[in-house]
């Protein structure tokens, strides 16, 4: 009986070391795969739990634009969206002998955008439209209107330093300045950073800052053009803190119309940037520029020298300012060869650049000026332009969404007392009506003047418009590329 009771203790313990190693395999077991479909469906981008916020790490001295960051997974995107606009406006072409009547007309048009990642290293972004309107009126000019912008970026990342190529494409039928633009509803494609509004994809702040992009701060009416930047650029980390960067850059302005000028710039930037605290950084530049006026026997250099400070929260702020003193050479040929002479100038003036973002909840502020040499938008011989430019989105509730956005350009004709300031404002309301339907209104504000000095047929472009807006707008939910 003993060993009857023994043997069954036995059974019993044998019984549950099987159980528990079974148990122990099958819990370690990998899950199976999920089957492979034969096709590929597109899958919509959903807002995440928690908004994934990436630290904007551009140095100061380098060829982009610095900012706080950007939010959201890396997703390859698009999204597209109509709309239709009833419109009243005055003085479309911004003539200065225009009447002050109101004409209203119609438009119908459609807006996309879109990103795409390949890999790390590699993105490209598109953002564009095109638009239909009955005002016929004006005479020689096409019903159909775009705008587009497309940006190309690679990296080649190695252990200290980084190379970077980008190259950024505008194509509008009007200046890219001013906040009503070609569409009247304020502007579609000027600024990057304020695409689709989306809080769950990631766009990247990777653009051409400014001053390397060509000038197109004097309005020109319905004039086509092509702006082009081009830019190479070497980032070398010296040490934990130190980031030395070089960088050389491109740019062309080439209009549809003969009647204005195309330019040509060449750039070079040497700086030393220098991490203090973790969110504060100051930086030294060298930045040297050519400009070439295509069809013209004139010529300018610059070269400045700059200081500059950023501090930056991610995704809350980033402060930006500096500048320091401008050497520039005019060589502005007067008369036709052989008896023309040439007229050598050299001055010394400042220049810098200022900028700030700042995020809450419920407010997106972007406010940016700066002061510095550029082509001349087309319409002077060179010119020391200053601009400033601002956008406010203000959250008023969940189905109500407030713009506000201004922008100011003085541009003075170098070696001559020519002048065009230009100011423009405009203010918009969005209700949400669905979650893909939104009805806005809106109204905008441009002016320019000139100085009594301006002779010829671009003295026109001298006057003040303004344009009233009220529509529908159907945005699609942004699809996965990947």
């Amino acid at each position: 009986m003993v060993e009857a009771r023994h043997n069954r203790s036995s059974a019993i313990l044998f019984l549950f070391c099987a159980i528990s190693l079974g148990s122990s395999a099958f819990a370690q077991a990998p899950a199976p795969l999920a089957p492979i479909q034969d096709q590929l469906q597109p899958v919509m981008v959903t807002e995440p739990i928690q908004t994934q916020v990436t630290p904007d790490q551009n140095p100061l001295t380098g060829g982009q634009r610095v900012g706080f960051g950007s939010w959201g997974p890396r997703h390859s995107f698009i999204v597209p969206s109509v709309r239709f606009a009833e419109t009243l406006e005055s003085n479309p072409l911004l003539l200065s002998n225009a009447n002050d009547s109101y004409r209203g007309f119609s438009s119908f048009g459609g807006d996309a955008q879109a990103v795409h990642y390949f890999g790390r290293d590699t993105e490209i972004r598109y953002v564009g439209s095109l638009r239909y309107d009955t005002y016929n009126e004006l005479q020689g000019y096409n019903n159909f209107g775009s705008s587009n912008d497309f940006l190309i970026a690679r990296d080649f990342v190695f252990r200290t330093w980084q190379l970077r190529f980008e190259n950024e494409t505008q194509y509008s039928n009007g200046s890219n300045f001013g906040a009503a633009g070609m569409e009247g509803m304020g502007g579609v494609v000027g600024q990057l950073s304020q695409w689709s509004g989306l809080s769950n994809v990631q766009l990247s702040s990777a653009t051409v800052r400014p001053d390397l992009l060509p000038s197109q701060a004097i309005l020109t009416g319905r004039v086509g053009r092509v702006a082009n930047a081009l830019l190479g650029e070497a980032d070398i980390h010296l040490d934990a803190r130190d980031m030395l960067t070089v960088s050389g850059s491109y740019s062309l302005l080439h209009f549809t119309q003969d009647l204005l000028i195309d330019t040509r710039q060449t750039s070079g930037i040497v700086g030393l940037n220098r991490n203090i605290t973790p969110r504060d950084s100051i930086a030294i530049e060298a930045m040297y520029s050519h400009f070439q006026l295509v069809g013209q026997p004139n010529t300018i250099n610059t070269a400045q020298l700059s200081l500059l400070y950023a501090r930056r929260i991610s995704g809350m702020l980033s402060v930006e300012f500096g500048g320091g003193p401008v050497l520039q050479r005019t060589n502005f040929q007067n008369g036709v060869a052989p008896s023309a002479t040439a007229a050598h100038t050299t001055n010394v003036g400042g220049g810098g650049r200022a900028a700030l973002h700042y995020r809450v909840s419920r407010l997106l502020l972007m406010v940016a000026g700066q002061r510095t040499v550029t082509g001349g938008a087309g319409v002077l011989a060179g010119a020391m332009t200053t601009t400033g430019t601002g956008t406010a989105t203000l959250t008023l509730s969940r189905n109500w969404t407030g713009d506000l956005r201004f922008g100011i350009a003085h541009n003075a004709q170098l070696n001559s007392p020519l002048v065009y300031n230009t100011q423009d404002a405009g203010i918009s309301l969005t209700r949400r009506l669905g979650l893909k339907m939104n009805m806005f209104a809106s109204y905008d504000f441009d002016r320019q003047t000139n100085s009594t000095t301006c002779t010829g047929p671009l003295c026109q472009y001298g006057g003040t418009r303004n344009v009233f807006g009220i529509g529908l707008a159907w945005k699609g939910t942004p699809m996965s590329l990947q």
